[in-house]
């Protein structure tokens, strides 16, 4: 069943348009970095791109991270069980049969391999126009823990290719896993209703509360450690040398988090749902 929701998914003609707008962003990164020169600001890493290829890829999976890979996968999430109950397709799924309990965890786990596999699209496309357009060579590490400035000389441990290609896809990887807590909510609130725009707005709502409640707030510090975007940088804590990754464990175990108890609200909400679509 998987596979048929997955084939189904990324044959699609949004689905496409998506990973094909998405992978765009790094290469117009690398295009503008070529004829303008090194830039002053923009995403992380961006400003090492002259200097080495291979990080075209890092900037391309900084520039998506925030807010629009998080957008795209909304609108996956969001449209996954409310849009099988608006082309009325919902009842024959059921009548298959298939188990509730089943088609939520598919819908969920189709919702995750898309956010992933567009993290790996963007970074495999920052790869192919980083290398086209300036040379390879090994990838120089931020010398502390902090974000450097996009323009910031790097100064730590340097990974050979082979090395930090791996270590670019296995960023694109934990990207993917941190925002599948965003795909559970989506998921959930696409139970809530037969219209696909209204879930899939009802989402992106909530990914501009968490940003909202993410501001630096002193009675809202509490709440921000279990926020949905509140590590969702901590990937980069793979390509600096003296990150101890505990912000990459937190942002997996928080979005892990999420998926549990959406994933739960979900299946008893869908077995509760009357479906007549």
């Amino acid at each position: 069943m998987l596979r048929s929701e997955l084939a189904t998914l990324f044959a699609r003609p949004r689905t496409r348009v998506l990973l094909l707008i998405l992978m765009a962003i790094p290469v117009v990164y690398t295009v503008v970095v070529k004829i303008a020169g090194g830039p002053k600001d923009g995403p992380a890493f961006l400003g090492q791109v002259p200097q080495n290829g291979l990080f075209a890829g890092l900037a391309g999976l900084s520039a998506i991270a925030p807010f629009v890979l998080p957008l795209a996968v909304a609108v996956v999430a969001g449209d996954a069980i409310s849009g099988e109950a608006d082309l009325g397709t919902l009842r024959y799924l059921l009548a298959a049969p298939v188990r509730r309990g089943r088609l939520v965890a598919v819908k969920l786990l189709a919702a995750v391999v898309f956010a992933c596999t567009a993290a790996l699209a963007v970074a495999v496309a920052g790869l192919l126009a980083g290398v086209v357009m300036f040379p390879p060579g090994p990838l120089v590490t931020a010398p502390g823990v902090d974000p450097p400035p996009a323009d910031a000389v790097l100064a730590g441990a340097a990974l050979p290719v082979p090395v930090a290609i791996g270590m670019v896809l296995l960023a694109a990887l934990v990207i993917g896993v941190q925002v599948a807590g965003l795909a559970a909510v989506g998921v959930f609130v696409s139970t809530l209703t037969n219209s696909p725009v209204g879930a899939i707005a009802a989402t992106v709502a909530a990914l501009f509360l968490s940003e909202a409640l993410h501001a630096q707030v002193s009675f809202l510090i509490p709440l921000q450690p279990w926020l949905l975007n509140s590590y969702w940088d901590a990937y980069q804590q793979l390509f600096h040398t003296r990150a101890a990754l505990s912000g990459v464990m937190q942002s997996i175990g928080v979005s892990l988090a999420y998926v549990v108890v959406f994933g739960a609200a979900t299946w008893v909400q869908f077995r509760r749902t009357d479906v007549v679509a």
